[in-house]
């Protein structure tokens, strides 16, 4: 395979230590919290979701792209630099929203949200050079030391008894401002703008692509969630929020091992029967997993959120496949065609639109249409990427 077992174990478990904190929490404040407040959290989880993969523009592939191009090529710290400063533009204009104004000029839950996002993308960035070099041990003691900051600062805030907007803040902000001054290669701010700005025509040309695929994507995951808050369905809303949580995980492993196998299609080629391998354990897994998750909602929320076992058991089945697909189809950058993903996600996330928008009023029914559709166009992608992969060998032994 393209990764020995020790390797998948290390990414696995960094990835569970590190991000398994807002599963936990989001079933805890599910179960604790009114269904209003939950209500306002799932709000502010899904602008995170959502501002997490606007705000990497597409230039974490894009560097993983550049790095196996050029050697000694320095794209990930300059991306990093970059993205530093777009997140402390917004940490600034936070502060000055809610603190010097008078009244905020956003809402807290957005705020929030974003800022954690923003931060988040850095230390994201910060990882990318050692996923585009398989370097799986020092991604597992980086998340390992994330893991014991997140621990403290969960407990701080825990201890002081703030309102459940902190944990996500305890997540995703306060242990980044410890971590990434750590990082001194960061604040090499002159050159490495110096850098970028003469890059930038071909940096973008490059990740406008992935940003506008990355954009549709995550419109198609969490349309759902803004349709509910703008129609005002706090009970709706509070139940999707829970349904997601766990379902949530695969987008953290998606986040975590996706770049690594896109650097390993990059240098190394398409290996179709180590992803079938893949896929066989994967699918085999999910069976158990899948009735875990079912219990858990069953005993757990079912008496606050009627039906929530089934939604929450659908959800997780459905963006599983979505991921285990979508590490195939990170082979897209094998080609150089991003704007085929793209397209194929312009048409997912209007389809995802129709069915919420013109859908049945059952829950249950319309997540159901959508996970169908969801698995569908990711293996249209599929079809995609193997022609292409396909034609790519097919015309280097020609």
């Amino acid at each position: 395979m393209f990764f020995s077992f020790r390797d998948i174990f290390r990414i696995l478990t960094s990835t569970a230590l590190s991000n398994g904190f807002l599963l936990v929490l989001s079933l805890v404040l599910a179960r604790f919290e009114s269904t209003e407040a939950y209500a306002e959290f799932a709000f502010s989880v899904a602008v995170f979701a959502v501002s997490s993969l606007l705000l990497d523009l597409g230039l974490n592939v894009s560097a993983i792209k550049r790095h196996n191009s050029v050697e000694g090529d320095q794209s990930p710290s300059t991306f990093a630099s970059v993205k530093l400063l777009i997140a402390l533009s917004i940490v600034l204009f936070g502060v000055v929203t809610q603190f010097i104004t008078s009244a905020g000029l956003v809402s807290a839950s957005f705020l929030v949200g974003i800022t954690c996002a923003a931060l988040n993308n850095v230390w994201l960035a910060v990882r990318v050079t050692d996923q585009s070099k398989g370097d799986t041990q020092s991604f597992y003691r980086a998340n390992l030391l994330l893991f014991g900051c997140r621990l403290v600062a969960v407990f701080y805030v825990f201890l002081v008894d703030l309102d459940s907007l902190h944990y996500l803040l305890a997540l995703y902000a306060y242990p980044y401002l410890v971590l990434l001054p750590l990082n001194k290669n960061l604040f090499l701010f002159t050159q490495h703008l110096t850098e970028f700005v003469k890059e930038s025509k071909s940096i973008f040309a490059y990740s406008r692509w992935i940003f506008l695929s990355s954009l549709l994507f995550v419109a198609s995951v969490q349309l759902p969630v803004l349709i509910l808050k703008m129609n005002n369905l706090a009970f709706e809303l509070a139940m999707l929020g829970v349904a997601m949580t766990v379902a949530s995980f695969s987008s953290w492993l998606s986040y975590s091992l996706k770049p690594f196998f896109i650097g390993k299609y990059l240098s190394d080629g398409a290996n179709h029967k180590s992803y079938v391998k893949l896929l066989t354990l994967f699918s085999i897994a999910l069976i158990p997993l899948c009735t875990l998750v079912y219990f858990l909602f069953l005993y757990g929320y079912s008496d606050k959120y009627p039906g929530v076992e089934l939604l929450g058991t659908l959800i997780f089945f459905y963006t599983s496949m979505v991921f285990v697909f979508g590490l195939y189809n990170g082979q897209i950058h094998i080609a150089g065609r991003p704007e085929l993903e793209a397209l194929v996600n312009f048409f997912r996330a209007i389809a995802v639109f129709l069915v919420m928008f013109l859908g049945s009023n059952n829950l249950l029914v319309s997540m159901s249409i959508v996970g169908l559709v969801m698995v569908s166009f990711e293996l249209i992608l599929m079809i995609i990427n193997f022609r292409l992969v396909q034609n790519k060998n097919e015309n280097s032994l020609s």
